[in-house]
């Protein structure tokens, strides 16, 4: 007997309503949907372009970023041709270090391209080819997604289309406003992206994630995969960001973040659990010099409210430097509301040097003066502070907490624990360390992995 009757004839015996065979409406609106695919892939195919890079007289492998780990060696990128005139988006960790970059259309035509600009805190970049009346993609809005709209992934995962031609999968929109952890300080910066489970694999990287009208949306640039490739979790740059970095690169060829100049972490121990609460506020700064104060909860910027610290850290990212800005904050049982005109990220490099960011908590010396010094327990030369711990890192997931002192290291062939007298001395010990690492805070042992445990999501 075949399968679907026997399960018809058991669904009836359960007293279970079994849906009627579908009609000529319902296969009607199947290919209505499928011409929907047909035609995204018609008009917004010939937008994707093939990127190969050399570098150093070899050809140099580049793909996709994985959130497990660096970027991915693979062999090929992906781009969107965003102007006739020969502008091309992409990620910046396709074309980073290359001597030669070749674009490929699906035409067959090749250029060689140059870099206009880039951005490595983004992954983005800018490139121009030599050409006219080139096909460009249409522009959509990405503040207006809703989770659970199709999304359609094109590129060229792992450089199978020879010919240039993109592969299109298809999903939805997972999720909106996903930020991924950063391990080290120097690491980019992924704190807002659209999430899909559009099938996207090394050679992605760059290409358009688009609707179901065929605008672009979004830029592929990570995968969440515990083996290298799809496991049903990507990540885009939304598309009005993407274009406003564009826009900066080329028209000044970089882009100049703002900076406020505080040391933040979320406010879920607060009855509101909304908000960045402040914890250091950086001498000689745009907050310091507005009055911002540490434990102030940051609750709105430039009018825009304000959940999470990587809220805040997003809105700053996305504001210019020199512009004033409102913030509201609450201070003790105060709402209070500061002008901070904000400042260029550059700027702040001299400032922050004593601060090193590793495996996903930020440290530093402990203080002798100002509002941290203040707090129990804490003596100068006696271990580093932790002053941050990010969500879903090796740092939390060993159990590590804000404010913790390591004062010892477990030395590489395990006999015997190290002091940790100042940052300095930490940066040096785990410098080329690899593996899980043995920290002693208090009288307790933590065991810091390299790379988050198997199996977290973002």
């Amino acid at each position: 007997m075949p399968l679907h009757l026997l399960g018809l004839i058991f669904a009836a015996g359960l007293g279970l309503d079994v849906a009627e065979p579908e009609g000529p409406g319902d296969k009607d609106r199947a290919r209505d949907l499928q011409e929907a695919f047909i035609a995204v892939a018609r008009d917004a195919g010939p937008a994707v372009v093939t990127i190969t890079v050399s570098s150093r007289g070899s050809s140099r492998k580049v793909s996709f970023g994985s959130f497990l780990g660096d970027p991915d060696e693979g062999g090929i990128g992906s781009g969107v041709i965003i102007d006739s005139g020969g502008l091309i988006l992409t990620n910046e960790h396709v074309i980073s270090g290359a001597d030669e970059i070749r674009v490929l259309l699906t035409d067959g035509r090749a250029y060689l391209a140059h870099t206009v600009g880039l951005d490595p805190r983004s992954d983005l970049a800018l490139l121009d080819v030599e050409a006219n009346d080139l096909p460009t993609i249409r522009i959509g809005d990405s503040a207006s997604l809703r989770i659970g709209q199709w999304a359609i992934a094109l590129g060229n995962p792992f450089g199978i289309a020879r010919d240039a031609q993109p592969s299109v999968t298809v999903g939805v929109i997972s999720a909106l406003h996903r930020a991924i952890p950063r391990q080290r300080k120097d690491e980019k910066y992924y704190g807002d992206l659209i999430q899909t489970d559009a099938a996207i694999n090394p050679g992605n990287s760059g290409g358009p994630l688009v609707d179901i009208d065929g605008r672009l949306i979004g830029i592929n640039v990570l995968i969440y995969s515990t083996t290298g490739g799809y496991q049903g979790i990507g990540f885009a740059i939304p598309v009005n960001r993407a274009m406003e970095i564009a826009a900066s690169l080329r028209k000044y060829r970089k882009v100049e973040y703002g900076w406020l100049g505080v040391r933040i972490d979320d406010a879920a121990s607060l009855p509101s659990r909304s908000g960045a609460v402040v914890k250091e506020v950086l001498d000689h700064t745009p907050a310091s010099e507005s009055g911002i104060q540490a434990q102030d909860v940051i609750l709105e910027f430039d009018g825009h409210k304000v959940k999470t610290s990587d809220d805040l850290i997003r809105l700053v990212n996305q504001t210019p430097a020199g512009r004033k800005v409102s913030l509201r904050l609450h201070r003790g049982t105060a709402t209070l509301e500061v002008q901070v005109t904000l400042r260029r990220r550059g700027e702040a490099e001299s400032v922050s040097a004593t601060a090193f960011s590793w495996r996903g908590m930020e440290l530093q010396d402990i203080p002798s003066s100002g509002p941290i010094a203040s707090q129990p327990g804490l003596k100068p030369g006696s271990g580093v502070l932790v002053i941050r711990i990010d969500p879903g890192t090796p740092a939390e997931q060993a159990g590590i907490q804000t404010m913790a002192v390591i004062s010892h290291l477990l030395s590489e062939d395990g006999k015997t624990y190290v002091p940790v007298e100042s940052l300095q001395v930490f940066m040096g010990l785990v410098e080329k360390r690899e593996g899980g690492l043995v920290v002693r805070v208090g009288e307790d042992d933590f065991v810091i992995r390299d790379a988050p445990a198997e199996g977290t999501t973002p």
